[in-house]
């Protein structure tokens, strides 16, 4: 310990400067720099403006934080208002998509029956010209028989109106020459009856 205390001063360039030793004010900052080689030596260095407030910077410092308060509030009420008006929007866009669904319901319902109706339609035009077509075919065959029953009549006419006349004369004549020719049997066999005739009974 008394090594210590007889040990001669730091030296002049360890110093930052000359008046560095004069000073003996403690409320002054300063940095300590230790050096590895011996724990006695030291070097102490005034460090100017050190932690120093300026009232200025503070006062600035205490403007934009009520400025940035300020904000903040704003900024809330902004995003309370835009909840709002959300929660408004969202419930006018279900009316309208309730309107919507309802609409849509009500024009499947229309498009649907008037789809029915077609299909009905369709089905009944089907029916119709089916039976048509039927009663088509009938008539057609009624022409043909007709047409068939027309030629029939023409020949049957046209055969009645080309019939040879029955000569009524000469069938009279040979009846008359039997008659004639029994009559002259009638000498040989006076009782023959095949050969009996209206003029032997006479």
């Amino acid at each position: 310990m008394n090594n210590l205390k007889t040990k001669p001063p730091f030296p002049e360039e360890l110093y930052p400067t000359k008046d560095f030793k004069a000073t003996d004010n403690h409320n002054v900052p300063r940095e300590v720099f230790r050096n590895n080689t011996t724990a006695v030596e030291v070097i102490v260095k005034q460090v100017g403006n050190k932690n120093k407030i300026n009232p200025l910077v503070n006062k600035n410092t205490n403007g934009e934080l009520h400025n940035l308060y300020a904000d903040i509030d704003m900024l809330q009420n902004e995003v309370i208002k835009l909840k709002r008006h959300l929660e408004e929007s969202k419930k006018c866009f279900q009316i309208v998509l309730y309107e919507f669904k309802k609409q849509l319901e009500a024009a499947n319902q229309r498009d649907l029956r008037r789809q029915t109706k077609n299909v009905l339609m369709q089905l009944e035009k089907e029916k119709l010209k089916t039976l048509l077509d039927s009663k088509s075919n009938l008539v057609v065959k009624l022409k043909k028989e007709l047409l068939s029953m027309r030629r029939l009549l023409k020949f049957v006419i046209k055969g009645i109106q080309y019939t040879p006349e029955i000569d009524s004369d000469c069938d009279y004549g040979e009846f008359e020459k039997e008659l004639k020719r029994c009559a002259s049997l009638k000498n040989t066999k006076a009782f023959d009856l095949d050969c009996l005739t209206f003029d032997s009974l006479l």
